[in-house]
């Protein structure tokens, strides 16, 4: 059996934002980060770099990181429509 991979179904600029939103929707930074990973894969570093003025090094690192810079999350969130003061925690 073949294994899910949701960047099959990520096939324009339109399906990645849907996608991103949704996640971003849940709340749980773990999820959303998963589901960044899969719409990098699918293309969507470049855009995301511009839409959110964070360059795509500092997005690629947030991967290596057992703790991702907060404010980058925030400001990729934010992108989807999750408030940034939902996701900083002081």
């Amino acid at each position: 059996m073949k294994k899910f991979d949701p960047v099959e179904f990520l096939e324009n600029d339109e399906d990645i934002a849907a996608f991103l939103q949704s996640a971003a929707e849940r709340n749980d930074e773990k999820h959303f980060l998963n589901c960044l990973s899969h719409a990098m894969r699918a293309g969507a570093i470049n855009q995301l770099a511009r839409k959110t003025g964070v360059d795509r090094e500092a997005l690629c690192e947030m991967f290596s990181s057992p703790k991702p810079n907060p404010l980058i999350v925030a400001k990729v969130k934010a992108v989807f429509g999750t408030p940034t003061k939902e996701l900083v925690r002081a």
